[in-house]
């Protein structure tokens, strides 16, 4: 019975990894091939600090991470309207960084107040992004949903 409910858990998280890797690689691939040069106005430009610690008093472990991500917002126009976008990439999974500087080093080129140029698909506006990169991050999303399965199947044995 462990095994058919470790499969379930596991497979629910997989559907949502195969969703989620699905949409971002079609938005990423679509948002590159029809990328048009937009104009935008940066308004925050930072690096954020996202610390995690895993404890474990039973053996005394503990354990953190640092990480450090880059975040931009900026406006634009399209057609008359306006719109505004915190995408450095053309895909929503973000990157994070295991420095400062690294992190720094990305936004070095859209600091706070600068006039620079964006890419943005007319079709979907709201979805303009400044580094015209393809993610792998898609990719590993996709990967993991086809993984999560058959490692549910192999740990529920051991549940």
């Amino acid at each position: 019975m462990a095994r058919i409910i470790t499969l379930i858990i596991c497979c629910g998280f997989a559907a949502m990894f195969l969703y989620v890797g699905a949409m971002q690689f079609w938005q990423q691939r679509r948002n590159l091939a029809h990328a048009e040069p937009v104009d935008v106005l940066i308004v925050h430009s930072a690096v954020k600090v996202s610390k995690t610690s895993d404890t474990d008093q039973r053996v005394g472990f503990s354990n953190s991470t640092t990480s450090y991500l880059p975040e931009v917002r900026f406006k634009y126009a399209v057609a008359g309207a306006e719109y505004t976008s915190e995408r450095l990439y053309p895909s929503i999974i973000e990157r994070g960084y295991g420095s400062e500087s690294e992190a720094a080093e990305v936004l070095a080129p859209f600091p706070l107040q600068a006039k620079v140029r964006a890419h943005v698909n007319t079709a979907h506006p709201d979805q303009a992004f400044l580094i015209a990169e393809r993610s792998n991050g898609p990719v590993v999303f996709l990967i993991l949903g086809m993984l999560l399965p058959p490692l549910g199947w192999f740990v529920g044995k051991y549940v």
